[in-house]
């Protein structure tokens, strides 16, 4: 496996045989469990073994990076890709921790059902009924199917397995992908324009300390 770090930019081929590029911007491990900087009962811990990676809407024919407009802000992936050498590493870009983004969802525990962004664990009056219903919950997406839920964003869905298509959709997983956003935000009084970074400072979370 060749060595990576916190902005390592990867790219990976898609169906038909272009490629996109993407960039790793947490490994929760070693940069939070390892460490040490996150509680054991922080949403990031439910992570442990994934990567936060970012990935681009460039399709080039060869492998590089395309540090253009993001396609994805943000998605817990495995390393079975990486491991496997599937990714190719070809640059490296500096993170800067005030423009990191995570994936929504909701943790549902005895003590509640609660909103989770990154660090942010915030109480939220939900009956299970409408959880249920809204169904979205922390996940770790397949790293071996990062290219086909690029290419449903990309609205390439043809070039994707039509039986697998719609099962490439985000909207389970994460909020920022679903109609119920709003809605939940408004039930929890916060802004949903506003960054990861703002929202977390504001509630005690220095994202930075995992960059040093």
């Amino acid at each position: 496996m060749k060595k990576y770090k916190a902005g390592s930019v990867f790219s990976f081929k898609i169906s038909n045989g272009m490629y996109l590029s993407g960039r790793i911007v947490l490994d929760v491990a070693k940069q939070c469990v390892n460490k040490k900087l996150i509680e054991p009962d922080s949403p990031l811990s439910i992570y442990n073994g994934a990567l936060l990676v970012e990935v681009y809407k460039g399709i080039t024919a060869t492998p590089e990076f395309n540090p253009c407009d993001i396609l994805i802000p943000g998605v817990f992936v495995d390393k079975d890709a990486l491991n496997e050498g599937e990714w190719g590493f070809i640059d490296y870009e500096n993170i800067n921790p005030e423009n990191i983004e995570f994936p929504e969802s909701f943790i549902d525990s005895a003590e509640g059902i609660f909103f989770a962004r990154g660090e942010v664990r915030l109480s939220i009056s939900l009956e299970r009924y409408e959880l249920e219903k809204i169904n979205i919950r922390p996940s770790m997406e397949s790293s071996y199917a990062l290219p086909d839920i690029c290419l449903y964003y990309l609205d390439l869905k043809h070039l994707v397995d039509h039986e697998y298509a719609e099962q490439m959709n985000l909207a389970s997983s994460d909020l920022r992908f679903s109609p119920h956003r709003s809605r939940i935000y408004s039930l929890l009084g916060e802004n949903e324009s506003e960054s990861y970074y703002q929202m977390s400072t504001r509630y005690g979370n220095d994202i930075s300390r995992f960059y040093k």
